[in-house]
């Protein structure tokens, strides 16, 4: 898998920061996954309104929204930058672009809706906004950079669920609507740090390779066949050449086979003008 265009799947354990309120603008449908861990609640709503087709969240105009802000050191952290690309980042000046890793960005994890009840016991919707766990210090000191993570993770909600949220917030005296639950998310690798462990561990595994098993001791002692084998194992290969095909025997020798007789060479001198004498050679058959 590439580093730079795969996901990897990470767990996470969210701390709970802080809560807001909000409410939709207007009526929408949610979907959302059947598996969900924080949909359990959608399979015995409080009205018919939510959840009445499976796979879905019906959400009325005037519904309550419960956004946790939450923390986690799973969730990828900002890129490094100066204190001026993150204001212009806050105020919406620095150019944003989180598949290139181009500008200043902030991360975060946007949980699918839940249905709950407000303190009334009326309809209510909870969304849970994840953030890198090392945002919370500044989170806490900086009013604006707080403002700036609530109005990212309302963003973020109305993107992923299409839905309209209102910009007159509460801020209930709860740390989170709910108990937050572990869960896992797929988070592009790019987002992660050259440095951070899950880079590391990612090219870890593509360098290994994968082999044919070694056979077992029951295979080497011949008690157990191949076949029988749940994996079977393949003979190592030779690193030594094939032997040369043998030559065809001279027709010579099987005569000589054929009749039980050997044959020796006969040597005759013959003169080559001024050269040295040439040797000629005729084989016979010896009795």
């Amino acid at each position: 898998m590439d580093p730079n265009s795969g996901t990897v799947r990470v767990d996470l354990t969210p701390a709970a920061g802080f809560c807001i309120k909000s409410k939709t603008l207007q009526a929408a449908v949610c979907k959302v996954s059947a598996h969900s861990q924080q949909s359990t609640k959608l399979d015995a709503p409080l009205s018919g309104s939510l959840g009445s087709v499976p796979g879905t969240l019906s959400v009325p105009k005037g519904t309550k929204v419960f956004i946790n802000i939450a923390w986690d050191a799973n969730v990828p952290p900002p890129p490094e930058g100066n204190e001026e690309a993150i204001q212009n980042a806050m105020r919406g000046e620095e150019e944003l672009d989180e598949n290139t890793e181009k500008g200043w960005f902030v991360p975060v994890i946007v949980s699918e809706p839940r249905s709950d009840a407000d303190k009334a016991g009326k309809l209510s919707v909870v969304f849970d906004c994840v953030y890198n766990a090392s945002l919370k210090s500044r989170c806490l000191r900086d009013h604006a950079f707080r403002a700036f993570l609530v109005e990212l993770g309302l963003q973020r909600i109305e993107a992923q669920h299409s839905l309209l949220l209102s910009r007159q917030l509460g801020t209930p005296n709860i740390a989170s609507k709910g108990k937050l639950q572990p869960r896992s998310a797929l988070v592009p690798l790019i987002l992660y740090p050259e440095t951070h462990p899950l880079r590391a561990e990612n090219k870890a595994k593509r360098l290994i390779e994968e082999i044919e098993p070694l056979p077992s001791s029951s295979q080497r002692e011949g008690k157990v066949p191949v076949s029988q084998e749940s994996t079977p194992s393949l003979a190592p290969k030779s690193i030594l050449k094939k032997p040369a095909p043998m030559q065809e025997v001279p027709k010579r020798q099987e005569k000589a086979k054929s009749t039980g007789k050997s044959e020796r060479p006969k040597f005759e001198w013959a003169k080559d003008g001024d050269l040295l004498p040439r040797v000629n050679t005729r084989s016979r058959s010896l009795a």
